[in-house]
């Protein structure tokens, strides 16, 4: 039995049209752990879940606080340990829809080979494929597309869609709350495989991903750069200090463009935030 993550942060509605996308699904051995991370749409939460509730199992963890990507994850897999819940993970953001088959070739990608860790899967933007893989390095990331229908390695798996196998996270734990947000799947996917576990890709289905604003908000500047440094000092290979200067200056230059673009200075302000926190390793939810 898989456990399927969906956390909660002013989602309501997409998560609707996820769930709806699970009843379709050739795969019917799951459960739905719905997250709430303290925003103000729980009643509509509560509601999904009665809608739901004769097309799968499914459960409802109250945060009453944003816990972050990290956090509020980290409380669905404690909701599992604490209620002797077994099955591996299946972590997904509000905004994907899945393909009937999206389950099943995550399992068969899983099965695949020995000592496979996670998966991800192709996905698609508007009928564009954004990535099947990503490659990773330093502080860079290059998204990979093949033309084949095919089961790939990665660099890390992707937030929007992780496979986890369970016995692999209870050894490795699932996510560094220090993140709060950014960087925390990389984090994960580096500890994996420093473990000695496999990262797959597979194209054989695809997720449906809606279309997102490529603009950093002002708090994600803020995380993003901070959170660099983190990852810097937990895998420092491939990330000395001049792939992080220029990491950190582009990000800065980044935000002061946008800043003045739209004459809103918030960019800049937390990206210097950011850079600070991170020098002095003030780490988790922003103050």
């Amino acid at each position: 039995m898989i456990n399927i993550f969906i956390l909660n942060w002013n989602s309501a509605n997409d998560i609707d049209e996820l769930l709806n996308s699970l009843t379709f699904s050739s795969n019917k051995a799951f459960r739905v752990i719905l997250i709430h991370n303290g925003t103000n749409d729980w009643d509509e939460l509560v509601d999904l879940s009665i809608k739901y509730s004769n097309e799968f199992e499914i459960h409802v963890v109250n945060n009453n606080d944003n816990f972050g990507y990290a956090g509020g994850n980290n409380a669905g897999f404690n909701y599992l340990s604490n209620n002797d819940i077994d099955g591996d993970l299946l972590i997904l953001n509000p905004d994907v829809v899945l393909d009937k088959t999206t389950i099943d070739e995550l399992v068969l990608a899983k099965n695949s080979e020995e000592d496979v860790g996670s998966v991800m899967v192709r996905t698609v933007e508007d009928e564009n494929i954004i990535y099947d893989s990503i490659v990773f390095s330093g502080f860079t990331q290059k998204y990979s597309i093949y033309s084949t229908r095919s089961i790939i390695s990665t660099d890390y798996c992707a937030g929007s869609c992780i496979l986890i196998d369970r016995e692999m996270v209870e050894r490795v734990g699932l996510f560094d709350e220090n993140y709060f947000l950014y960087w925390e799947e990389v984090d994960f996917s580096l500890r994996i495989m420093e473990e000695g576990y496999k990262l797959l890709s597979t194209t054989k289905s695809q997720i449906r991903r809606k279309k997102n604003s490529t603009e950093r908000s002002s708090n994600a500047y803020y995380y993003f750069i901070r959170n660099s440094f983190l990852l810097r000092k937990k895998f420092p290979l491939n990330r000395g200090n001049v792939c992080h200067f220029w990491f950190i200056i582009k990000a800065i230059f980044s935000s002061f463009y946008k800043s003045v673009a739209e004459l809103n200075f918030n960019y800049l302000t937390s990206s210097v935030k950011g850079l600070f926190d991170g020098i002095n390793e003030n780490y988790g939810k922003r103050p």
